[in-house]
């Protein structure tokens, strides 16, 4: 996705697709990334990954369950040209029937030098015609062990 294919370079930026068909026969695509950071107005990299994941995942006629670390928190810029994406998606965090927790990121960490509040960064979007039933934070050292300096995030849609 990203500008930069060398995989010794820390800003390469790739995404993992899966065609999975589940024990009703519902067939969908499950993806997952890590994204750049949304720099401003003159930003480039995020843009461009978000654009490159889009063109790649536009292709698919299969429901995408598009999940990661977006790097961008619930609210911001970033996050507001997510979920304006020509892609079938929604977030399911706001949609959920229930939710556990909210943030992902709850203190200072690597990237986020000087963070004062926790905030939500990992995402699952889901296609645009699924309910969500249930939306959690998990492993965020309270319920479950931590297991990185990000909670994960669990979801659970209707039938």
């Amino acid at each position: 996705m990203s500008e930069s294919h060398n995989i010794l370079n820390y800003k390469t930026r790739r995404i993992i697709t899966a065609k999975i068909t589940d024990d009703k026969g519902y067939t969908f695509m499950a993806v997952s990334g890590h994204f750049s950071w949304w720099h401003g107005e003159n930003n480039t990299e995020f843009h461009y990954e978000w654009q490159q994941a889009e063109k790649y995942l536009l292709r698919t006629n299969l429901p995408i369950y598009f999940m990661g670390d977006f790097n961008n928190p619930a609210n911001s810029e970033g996050y507001d040209y997510m979920v304006g994406t020509d892609l079938p998606i929604q977030d399911a965090y706001p949609i959920a029937e229930e939710t556990v927790g909210e943030s992902t990121v709850l203190k200072e960490i690597a990237g986020w030098k000087g963070l004062k509040e926790q905030i939500r960064i990992d995402y699952i979007f889901v296609p645009d015609d699924v309910a969500v039933k249930r939306s959690e934070v998990v492993y965020d050292g309270e319920r479950q062990q931590t297991v990185s300096d990000h909670s994960g995030v669990f979801v659970e849609t209707k039938a």
